[in-house]
């Protein structure tokens, strides 16, 4: 056994030596298998990348939420799901997470199922990989739905009390919170030293 490790240590340099010299390792074309592979590969990439963007931006228009163009930028496109959901921006870091992004993408989805007025068990497709990519049109479907969005004269306050009220909204339940939980607008700064998660 230690002759071969001998053997094996003194002569393989030299055997790959000789390969480099007559040409195994240089560069050669890439086949022609190959290329179309990868042109094909980027031409569904772009295709359902161009959906997506069409999607979101529908639905973000047909939600009321302000930043459609979004859609088509990278990270951004994410954000704009999170403020389709009412969800705050911050929750978009959860997309980032390998196994704790499906969680959370389900959670925006059965969210927009809820503003969209479909069945929150709808986006429970996501899960299914060939399915999964009419999720997005299924939801940007069907009229603007704008009435899902809260007004102000439907969180009138009672007369003789006094609450304060969300500026974005006009609610008073997320006067404490740093995003508007119905629009995803920031409704105030931090303070210092407050962690936001």
């Amino acid at each position: 056994m230690k002759k071969l490790i001998v053997f094996l240590s003194c002569c393989a340099p030299v055997m790959f030596a000789q390969r480099a010299t007559v040409g195994y390792l240089d560069s050669a074309p890439i086949p022609t298998e190959l290329a179309t592979l990868l042109l094909e590969g980027l031409a569904i990439g772009l295709a359902i990348y161009v959906y997506l963007g069409i999607s979101l931006s529908m639905l973000a228009r047909k939600t009321g939420t302000p930043g459609a163009g979004g859609a088509w930028i990278p990270i951004l496109n994410l954000i704009l799901m999170c403020r389709i959901a009412r969800k705050p921006a911050a929750f978009a870091w959860w997309l980032l997470i390998p196994f704790i992004n499906v969680i959370a993408f389900v959670a925006i989805w059965v969210a927009i199922a809820r503003i969209r007025g479909k069945s929150p068990a709808l986006a429970f497709l996501i899960l299914l990989p060939p399915v999964s990519i009419a999720v997005p049109w299924i939801m940007a479907s069907g009229p603007a739905n704008h009435s899902s969005l809260p007004s102000a004269a439907s969180a009138a306050p009672r007369p003789g009390v006094t609450t304060a009220i969300c500026p974005a909204c006009g609610r008073p339940e997320c006067v404490t919170e740093e995003f508007c939980g119905y629009t995803g607008h920031r409704i105030r700064a931090r303070a210092a030293g407050e962690i936001s998660f």
